[in-house]
């Protein structure tokens, strides 16, 4: 709004300077009644297109602005760049790959992955800001499970690609693989501990990219709403812990290790941080284009 408003302050500046310039041509004085029709045709012209320009940067101007609060990696280059945290091994993953804004995953059984992790390293405890059990917070990512299988470290349970997510209050919750799950199926629960004999909120992560979301509505409620490509799956549902956790605020998107084999590619993560939509956008870009449009004629 700011710099939609001092473009527009600009506006009469420069239909001025252009009335003044046509007055010394004229010599006379920049009087309104000297002015000739077609000079004020013309400053009018003049007025409809700045304010055609002004809504249109205004609007990139929206676009290109980072939000000021959370953590948001947009798939492009290295993750730590924009805040996130390598954790393990890392090393096995590739930057821009397959194209430009992914970050890939290649098939490994090394445990590790990316997100916030506040173990005992002499920094400043990150992860328990974020994922705050007091005040809320939210985790979404876009992922495309490629491959995953379970292998020998833990029989049964499918942590070839995982998410750990661990907040300040000790609550945690993990997402993998359901039980002699096979690479066909790709069906995905949440669980409150390793120990779960059910899981709870399986979805389908097969047929490309998927998004997932998870919600905390704060006041140490230790629960969560679960979303799945915008629908809600879980609904204040009860986290584990805090016995069984790591004993520190995390979050880890990746490979659980454990021999299992795991391959995806991520578009974005990102923490209490919401996803531009360039679509709604364009839209209103477009609508605020058409709307002068009409006007000037």
């Amino acid at each position: 709004m700011v710099f939609q408003l001092g473009f527009f302050g600009n506006a009469g500046g420069l239909v001025s300077s252009f009335r003044e310039s046509q007055c010394e041509q004229g010599n006379r004085e920049c009087d309104l009644s000297q002015i000739t029709p077609k000079v004020l045709e013309k400053e009018q012209a003049m007025k409809k297109t700045i304010t055609i320009s002004s809504v249109v940067l205004s609007v990139l101007a929206l676009m290109t602005i980072p939000a000021t609060a959370g953590i948001l990696f947009d798939g492009t280059g290295d993750p730590t760049e924009s805040g996130l945290e390598a954790i393990n091994t890392p090393n096995d993953w590739q930057f821009d790959t397959p194209s430009v804004g992914l970050l890939y995953q290649q098939p490994t059984t090394d445990d590790g992955g990316y997100g916030l992790d506040d173990i005992d390293n002499g920094e400043p405890d990150v992860a328990a800001a974020e994922l705050d059990a007091s005040k809320g917070y939210f985790v979404e990512w876009k992922v495309d499970l490629t491959s995953s299988s379970d292998g020998a470290g833990w029989p049964g349970y499918n942590i070839g690609n995982f998410a750990w997510l661990e907040d300040s209050s000790g609550k945690h919750l993990t997402l993998h693989g359901d039980e002699n799950n096979t690479d066909a199926s790709k069906n995905f629960s949440w669980y409150t501990g390793w120990d779960d004999p059910a899981p709870v909120g399986t979805v389908d992560m097969s047929g490309g990219f998927h998004t997932l979301r998870v919600e905390n509505p704060g006041g140490d409620a230790g629960t969560i709403d679960f979303f799945f490509d915008g629908n809600q799956i879980l609904d204040d549902h009860p986290m584990g812990g805090p016995d069984g956790g790591n004993g520190h605020a995390r979050l880890m998107l990746g490979n659980g290790g454990a021999s299992s084999v795991g391959e995806a590619v991520y578009d974005y993560i990102a923490i209490n941080q919401e996803i531009p939509e360039p679509a709604s956008l364009a839209l209103l870009l477009m609508g605020a284009i058409f709307v002068m449009i009409r006007r000037r004629h």
